[in-house]
């Protein structure tokens, strides 16, 4: 079952429009799509927050519900959401409206599972990507791509064209882009035989047959009269 959506539509638009129905707790939001007449809408902040809590993120499809709208429910993609670049705020949402007989491109959410025999054996398990681009039909499209990630050892990689294959769903990800990988484990470098304090000794003074070596004077000395 998809995620449902509830938006009203708005009228005003620019900055400070935008910034008003922040302060009242709501998110400015567009909906297009192909042959379809673009929309202001508006999401209530609280509930969209909590969807994407439960949703953990906003990959998939979602019934949109407009109130007043005749067309009744929407089904729609996320497109892109803006963010502020220092606070936890959202600024504004691109929806796209799908059509079941044409393609979509979307992000997809990434699910490892598993113990890489690498990370047992010591090493450290790395993500580098937690998503992938796809293309599909709307009823192709997956809630998730779960990667089995045991077979992994160290200094070994997990790439887009090593994710299982999945009928309908084409990857758009550059096939060699690493997905995720075991990283050996890091060993802190040590001078054999000198410990903190020899370091601190060797900064400090010079040794000559066991003894600390006489501090010169600066500048050439004065010979006695």
């Amino acid at each position: 079952m998809q995620a449902q959506l509830s938006a009203e539509s708005r009228e005003n638009t620019g900055k400070e429009s935008a910034k008003k129905m922040r302060r009242e707790g709501k998110i400015p939001c567009v909906l297009y799509g192909h042959g379809f007449q673009t929309l202001l809408i508006s999401l209530d902040t609280k509930a969209f927050k909590t969807l994407m809590r439960h949703q953990h993120g906003l990959h998939g499809l979602f019934d949109l519900t407009i109130a007043g709208n005749k067309d009744g429910k929407h089904t729609v993609v996320v497109k892109e959401i803006q963010r502020h670049p220092i606070k936890d705020e959202i600024l504004h949402i691109d929806f796209q409206k799908i059509r079941s007989d044409e393609s979509l491109t979307a992000d997809v959410a990434v699910h490892f599972v598993g113990e890489p025999v690498g990370v047992k054996a010591g090493g450290t398990m790395q993500h580098y990507i937690y998503d992938v681009n796809v293309q599909c039909l709307p009823k192709d499209l997956p809630d998730f791509i779960e990667v089995d990630v045991s077979g992994l050892d160290v200094k070994e990689n997990l790439r887009i064209q090593d994710l299982p294959v999945i009928e309908g769903v084409r990857y758009l990800n550059n096939p060699d882009e690493i997905v995720a990988g075991v990283a050996p484990k890091r060993v802190k470098e040590e001078v054999p035989g000198v410990g903190e304090e020899g370091f601190e000794e060797a900064a400090t003074e010079e040794q000559i047959g066991g003894e600390a070596k006489p501090a010169q004077p600066e500048g050439p000395q004065e010979e006695n009269a």
